[in-house]
C-alpha cells in the first residue's frame, strides 16, 4: 500500500460545513466539539480530538478497506445488515437528521449511529477497531495498520487507548 503522509486540514470541516449549508465547523455528534479531517492516501475521515469519535461518510469506509487490500464483505454487510434500532439523541454531522443506533452484526454490543438518509455512519472511540477486529478475522492486522496510520491509533490498544 502506498501511504502519503497523514494531513489534518482544518479548512476541509470548513468545506464540508458549507457545502452543508451550516456556518461553523462540522461537530462531534457526541460531545459536540469540532471535528478535525484526517487523509491518508486520499481518504478523509473527520475525528474527534476530543472523545475519539469517527465519522465516516458513505463509501469511506469500503475505500479504507480496499487500500488496506481488504474485502469490504463481511464488514460492510454488517454495517447494512444492522438493525434500524432506536432513534439516537445524536445528529447526522452532514443533514442534522436524527441518527439510527445500528446493532453490527457478528459484534456482540456493538451499535453505532447511521444516517437515515444514507450520508454516513458515527463511532464512538473504539467502536471501529473492535468492528474491524472482529469482522476481518485473519486480515484485522491490514485494516488496523492502515487506520494505525490515519489515526496514529493502534487498534490493537481497543477503546481504552
Amino acid at each position: 500500500m502506498d501511504k502519503a503522509a497523514v494531513f489534518v486540514d482544518t479548512s476541509k470541516c470548513l468545506a464540508k460545513a458549507a457545502a452543508c449549508g451550516s456556518t461553523g465547523c462540522v461537530m462531534c455528534p457526541a460531545c459536540k466539539e469540532v471535528l478535525v479531517v484526517l487523509e491518508l492516501s486520499g481518504v478523509e475521515i473527520d475525528r474527534c480530538t476530543s472523545c475519539g469519535g469517527i465519522w465516516l461518510d458513505s463509501g469511506e469506509l469500503e475505500q479504507i478497506l480496499a487500500l488496506a487490500e481488504v474485502p469490504a464483505g463481511r464488514i460492510a454487510e454488517a454495517l447494512r445488515a444492522g438493525s434500524q434500532g432506536s432513534r439516537s439523541r445524536r445528529q447526522c454531522v452532514r443533514c442534522r437528521r436524527r441518527m439510527r443506533q445500528v446493532a453490527i452484526e457478528g459484534c456482540t454490543g456493538l451499535v453505532a449511529d447511521r444516517c437515515p438518509a444514507g450520508h454516513g455512519i458515527w463511532f464512538d472511540a473504539g467502536e471501529l477497531s473492535a468492528a474491524v477486529k472482529t469482522l476481518s478475522g485473519d486480515q484485522a492486522d491490514a485494516v488496523a495498520g492502515f487506520l494505525a496510520d490515519l489515526l496514529r491509533y493502534d487498534l490493537a490498544a481497543g477503546p481504552g487507548r
